[in-house]
């Protein structure tokens, strides 16, 4: 079984893990995106969901007219995107090394 000092353990695993992965991925998604200004957006049109120019007022893909005060869409900020990443990783490696514990437990 585990008892209170392994949950305590596991917990600051996934805290070192979770925070050293968030910030690694925070500084990286930031320096990738940090030259993208209003000009390279990537904006998509609503009907096709091709990408467009921020001056076209048509897409030229379909030929839909643009009304880009209701329909911008922008790529995810660089702090969700490390948050994603952080929580996905330290999730996966706290629960490897949890599944280690136990197994080298069960058999000791």
């Amino acid at each position: 079984m585990i008892d209170f000092a392994d949950l305590m353990i596991v917990f600051a695993i996934f805290t070192v893990v979770f925070i050293s992965t968030f910030l690694i991925s925070w500084i990286t998604s930031s320096l990738v995106s940090k030259h993208r200004t209003a000009k390279n957006l990537n904006l998509l049109c609503p009907n096709c969901g091709a990408s467009v120019s921020n001056k076209s007022k048509f897409c030229t893909n379909c030929g839909a007219k643009l009304n880009f005060k209701s329909t911008i869409l922008i790529r995810n900020d660089p702090i969700y995107i490390a948050y994603r990443i952080a929580l996905r990783f330290s999730i996966f490696i706290t629960g490897t090394l949890l599944l280690l514990v136990l197994t080298i437990r069960r058999f000791s």
